[in-house]
């Protein structure tokens, strides 16, 4: 969802890059645009490196949640 705003948002600067007369501000904007798209393929990675952490977590969690339980139930 956040990924598909962000590329709509970099095709629309893109866009409107192209119309422009001058040269100069034009490749600036494309490096501006470069810029927003590198950072967006960074913000990505750092989320699905959390998504990853939090799964694992929550499978540590369950399974020492598992675990007690059986020990209560032995007991």
């Amino acid at each position: 969802k956040t990924s598909s705003k962000f590329d709509s948002f970099i095709k629309e600067i893109q866009e409107k890059i192209g119309q422009l007369p001058d040269k100069g501000v034009q490749a600036s904007l494309e490096n501006i645009a470069e810029a927003i798209q590198a950072v967006k393929v960074g913000l990505l990675a750092k989320v699905e490196k959390l998504e990853m952490e939090t799964t694992g977590t929550v499978s540590q969690l369950s399974e020492g949640i598992k675990d007690l339980r059986g020990k209560i139930m032995t007991t």
